[in-house]
């Protein structure tokens, strides 16, 4: 059986994890209209948009599930 503190490692480490998904999302997508910078149609730009609007909501989603049920770390 686990404990309370191997548990929440756990949760700390996904929270860390989700913080890391948004920072790769925002790269990605700044890589992404460089790329297409000559070629961005307003489609294209609202697609683009539209995934990582989803993507942000989903770990946004995530984290706080993660968060909903863990106290604050003591200092």
């Amino acid at each position: 059986m686990s404990t309370i503190q191997e548990a929440l490692a756990v949760v700390k480490a996904n929270s860390s994890r989700t913080g890391s998904l948004i920072a790769l999302y925002a790269a990605k997508k700044a890589e992404l209209e460089a790329a297409l910078a000559n070629a961005m149609t307003p489609e294209i730009q609202a697609a683009i948009d539209e995934v990582f609007t989803v993507e942000t909501a989903d770990a946004t989603a995530i984290d706080a599930a993660l968060n909903a049920n863990v106290p604050p770390p003591t200092p």
